[in-house]
């Protein structure tokens, strides 16, 4: 016990004694040194300061004066003094006066304000100096405010404390924000990127109305930027790309600049004007389609797949033909039929002979006949035109039949003529195989994602994005979450050994142990997680929507391709040629191709004798640890894509 008091007795002496020492050296008398007689002391424990900082405290000391003193010992060698001085708290000060000097704003010789200290308290004068607590952001937001308000100018303002216009705007906007939710920022209850989001608006009711409306997981700094500029577009809005700006402005609208944005994007404040000016253009275009002598001509903003459900369309007839039309056409026709009889007749395993010249003749038949078509009086007389706008382009929608009118269009469609599709080329493997493999890279492409985090949240953004656009059909990820998984292992043959069947399966029973039973609890848990358990989850649940299957050959590069591109994705990590994963489900042609590639053409020669049996079997022992892969299974690269 006495130890203890004796401790506690030794602490309060120590405390007194540091207090007398502050206030002693506090109240030493100042003294003026010629500013090239002082040089930064080694005993300075500020040993970090950036150029930027010093250029900042220069401009303040150029505008407002130097406004702390130095603490200065004097400068010894062998233990005499040399006439100058050791700054030992005031570092950056005399960095920045030195700075001046260099500018030319500061003269060498220039009187600074010091206080000589001992040097036995040199460091200790040097920790207390430099131990400031930081200004609070919203104080120094206040303060740049009140300034303004004072009469001095942005730039003024910038000039005197070292900083960009940019960024004293930027302060002003914050100090915009309403008192209420600065005070919570103030006191920790909200982050800067909060503050920054409700600055978008310089409406204080409807900053904290947005706030109040919002529970406090759910204020993030893009959510209550979203809500507050519901109301408002970007520049980069197809409406203003079609309207132009400067119309807009001409029209007497205004804009706003988001001064926290990344881009420091424009907004357009006055929607209702700028749906006026994108009306009034379209009805001008829509003039010259009107004179085409439809039943009627309709200009919409928007008309997307539900609007244009509710009319019924009529097509374009053929137009009579001249005598040589009807014969290039006729001669066109006798091409393309004696092409697939002679297909039929060479059999199924060499019709890739005669696929290129059927594509091209399809290709000019189905030309040459929209070449041939036209929209008749009668069509005219009975449809309408919706012109609109599409991804900023004109776009007109011909030949729409309104409800009212689809009694008096009956029979109309005999008048005109639907074009035959192009005959599909024979597929490099059959449908039901082709669905097989597809499947199996569907599974292997979850399982891959299940180890790229990065790569997942970027897939699921894409796909959500896409089906903000009305596009979900350009992504694999089927953000809606319909799951694939039962579909594909169904589908894809063989699969239940094999790897990506595992380590999904490891995946799903992970997550089924760390899930509340009751799924009624399941939102309430997630809201506790990290964010790491929350992308864990986030990325499973998007490799569980990709769905890459597909019956057909690939005919461009896909979303599936630049998914695997993206995870550098080979299936060969995944799946291997078996007899129930492909092989028996291949003539033998196929089987001696892919020993041809395998190994070599000599070890497929033998197969071609043998019966189909032992040819399969034969096929796989050739193929086990090859690493081969049909072709649609092997990763398709862009450049190929292009050149097909």
């Amino acid at each position: 016990m006495l130890t203890r008091t004796n401790e506690k007795t030794t602490n309060k002496i120590k405390a007194a004694k540091a207090a007398h020492n502050a206030i002693a050296l506090a109240s030493q008398p100042s003294t003026f040194i010629a500013l090239n007689m002082l040089v930064v002391s080694e005993d300075n424990v500020r040993t970090t300061a950036s150029a930027d900082g010093i250029a900042e405290l220069a401009a303040l000391i150029y505008s407002q004066g130097l406004l702390m003193a130095l603490h200065v010992v004097p400068e010894l060698v062998d233990g005499r003094e040399t006439g100058r001085y050791e700054v030992v708290a005031g570092g950056r000060r005399l960095r920045a006066m030195q700075l001046l000097v260099k500018q030319g704003r500061l003269e060498a010789d220039s009187p600074v304000e010091c206080k000589v200290v001992c040097r036995d308290h040199a460091t200790e004068v040097s920790m207390a100096e430099n131990h400031h607590e930081a200004m609070h952001p919203a104080d120094e937001f206040e303060g740049y405010r009140k300034m303004v308000e004072e009469g001095r100018s942005i730039e003024d303002v910038a000039a005197r404390f070292g900083v960009t216009v940019k960024s004293v705007q930027r302060r002003l906007k914050l100090a915009n924000v309403a008192p209420v939710l600065l005070a919570q920022y103030r006191q920790g209850k909200a982050t800067l990127d909060q503050m920054q989001a409700l600055a978008a608006t310089d409406d204080q009711e409807h900053q904290v109305a947005v706030w109040n409306s919002l529970d406090s997981y759910q204020r993030h700094a893009h959510t209550l930027r979203n809500r507050l500029l519901i109301e408002e577009v970007l520049t980069t809005d197809a409406r203003v790309k079609f309207v132009g700006l400067s119309a807009y402005k001409a029209a007497g609208g205004t804009t706003r600049l988001d001064l926290f944005s990344p881009k420091e994007q424009t907004y357009l404040t006055d929607v209702p004007l700028l749906d006026l000016l994108l009306a009034e253009k379209l009805d001008g275009e829509a003039d010259a389609i009107r004179a085409e002598g439809w039943r009627w001509v309709e200009v919409r903003a928007r008309f997307d797949y539900s609007d244009k459900s509710a009319y019924s369309a009529i097509r374009p007839a053929m137009r009579e033909l001249t005598k040589g039309e009807a014969a290039a056409l006729a001669a066109l026709e006798r091409k393309i039929e004696a092409n697939e009889q002679a297909s039929e007749e060479a059999g199924d395993e060499n019709w890739e002979r005669f696929a290129d010249e059927s594509d091209r003749l399809d290709n000019e038949l189905t030309a040459m006949r929209a070449g041939l078509l036209c929209w008749t009086d009668e069509c005219k007389a009975m449809a309408g035109v919706v012109v609109t706008l599409e991804n900023g382009v004109l776009a007109a929608h011909r030949g729409l039949v309104r409800p009212e009118d689809r009694k008096s269009t009956r029979g109309l469609d005999a008048a005109g003529i639907e074009c035959d599709r192009p005959a599909k080329a024979k597929p490099d493997v059959p449908e039901k195989l082709m669905l097989s493999l597809t499947s199996h890279r569907t599974l292997a492409l979850q399982a891959a994602l299940l180890d790229n985090q990065h790569v997942a949240i970027a897939t699921l953004a894409h796909g959500l994005l896409m089906s903000s656009r009305h596009c979900s059909d350009r992504s694999c990820a089927k953000v809606s979450l319909t799951e694939s998984r039962h579909r594909t292992e169904n589908l894809a043959a063989g699969s239940a050994d094999g790897r990506a069947i595992k380590s999904l399966d490891a995946v799903a029973q992970r997550w089924d142990e760390a899930l509340p039973e009751e799924e009624g609890q399941w939102f309430a848990w997630l809201i506790t997680q990290s964010m790491d358990v929350l992308l864990d989850l986030l990325t499973y649940l998007t490799a569980q929507s990709i769905d890459a299957v597909h019956g057909r050959e690939r005919e461009h590069f896909q979303p599936s391709d630049e998914l695997a591109e993206a995870l550098s994705h080979d299936m060969a990590d995944w799946w291997e040629a078996t007899p129930d994963t492909y092989l028996q489900a291949v003539p033998k042609a196929k089987l001696i191709d892919a020993v041809t590639q395998a190994v070599d053409a000599k070890a497929g020669e033998p197969i071609a004798a043998m019966k189909k049996d032992a040819a399969v079997a034969a096929a796989a022992a050739q193929l086990h640890g090859k690493r081969w892969l049909p072709k649609p299974l092997r990763r398709k690269q862009r450049e190929e894509v292009a050149a097909d």
